[in-house]
Order: structure tokens, then C-alpha cells, then sequence
């Protein structure tokens, strides 16, 4: 995954949005941010889809 869209992914719950946190040199140093109940929001999915995608082989 490019370290700009990893730095760019958001996540909702019903507080919010948020974005990761402990990003450093494009990389998650830890998952804290990742724990509790929260869904990928419906642009960070399209980039995420969008990726996947273009890497899938046979596309």
C-alpha cells in the first residue's frame, strides 16, 4: 500500500470519522488505532477497491 493512501484512509463509527494515528515513514507502528468497532469509510473503500483492483492479476 502507498504510504500517502495509508496516511489518507479514514474510518467511521458513530462518534465519527478518524484517520490512523502512530504513522510514521508511511508505516503503522502500532494498531491501537485500528481496536474498537469502526468501518472503512465509503472514500477510503473506493481508493482501497481502486488499488486492489489495479493489482489484481487478469485486470
Amino acid at each position: 500500500m502507498p504510504p500517502e493512501l495509508l496516511e489518507r484512509l479514514t474510518f467511521a463509527s458513530r462518534r465519527g470519522t478518524r484517520t490512523l494515528k502512530h504513522i510514521v515513514d508511511g508505516r503503522l507502528l502500532r494498531s491501537v488505532s485500528l481496536q474498537g468497532v469502526y468501518r472503512l469509510a465509503s472514500e477510503s473503500a473506493a481508493e482501497l477497491h481502486q488499488l486492489v483492483g489495479a493489482s489484481s492479476p487478469g485486470r
